[in-house]
């Protein structure tokens, strides 16, 4: 049974969720077993979603975010959600999606991952504290490899575009809002600068076109891409 993991990436706003759901509407159509689930940042823990099980610890980290307002959470909380959330996509990967495959009586299975280790890489960075890509899971005692797909989508569009993009109305206006304004470019310039095997399975896409005409390029590639 082969797991084919797929990752997402690109600074908010830039239409990782719609791509997401687009090629996990195809897979599905395919017949061909998938789950989504968070590869950085947090998840809810409510239970609501398979790739989003019940979760006290889930629960009480959210809690502990939104006292701290998003942004201004202490830099340690992250941490411990960073290496949290590693440890969950590695389980995801060797444990639960082969498992779902061959109760489903398929050979593949695809993890689409919203967000990967890449996106920690900035704000390690923005705090002053990157000594390098092979130290951010130590503590964790998870190799950066583990979590590297075997195909990584980055959307990219301009600052004013993603910013044009937000809704005031969004309880998350503000982090996102200050996401984009104070990260976007030490996030691009942390991909434009990354160690060979990595860079060899980012496929760089220009989110500022049709939803359609990204999902069909992304579908595509897809189908046509062959694990190294």
């Amino acid at each position: 049974m082969k797991t084919l993991v797929i990752g997402f990436e690109g600074i908010n706003r830039v239409g990782k969720g719609t791509q997401i759901e687009q090629l996990r509407i195809n897979l599905d159509k395919l017949g061909i077993e998938n789950l989504v689930v968070r590869g950085e940042g947090s998840r809810s823990g409510l239970g609501l979603e398979e790739g989003d099980p019940y979760s006290p610890w889930w629960q009480e980290f959210n809690r502990l975010v939104r006292a701290s307002d998003d942004h201004l959470a202490p830099y340690e909380l992250w941490e411990q959600g960073a290496h949290m959330i590693a440890n969950e996509l590695v389980y995801w990967k060797n444990f639960v999606l082969p498992r779902l495959a061959m109760r489903s009586c398929n050979e593949t299975g695809v993890l689409l991952v919203d967000r990967t280790f890449l996106s920690r890489i900035s704000p390690v960075m923005y705090e002053g504290r990157y000594n390098g890509i092979d130290s951010l899971y130590a503590e964790s005692n998870i190799f950066w490899q583990e979590l590297l797909p075997d195909l990584v989508f980055l959307l990219q569009a301009p600052k004013e575009i993603l910013l044009s993009r937000l809704d005031i109305r969004d309880p998350k206006y503000n982090f996102r809002k200050h996401i984009i304004e104070e990260k976007y470019d030490l996030f691009y310039e942390v991909c434009n600068d990354l160690p060979k095997i990595v860079e060899s399975r980012l496929i760089h896409i220009d989110s500022n076109a049709s939803i359609n005409h990204l999902s069909e390029i992304i579908i595509s590639t897809v189908a046509n891409f062959t694990p190294t």
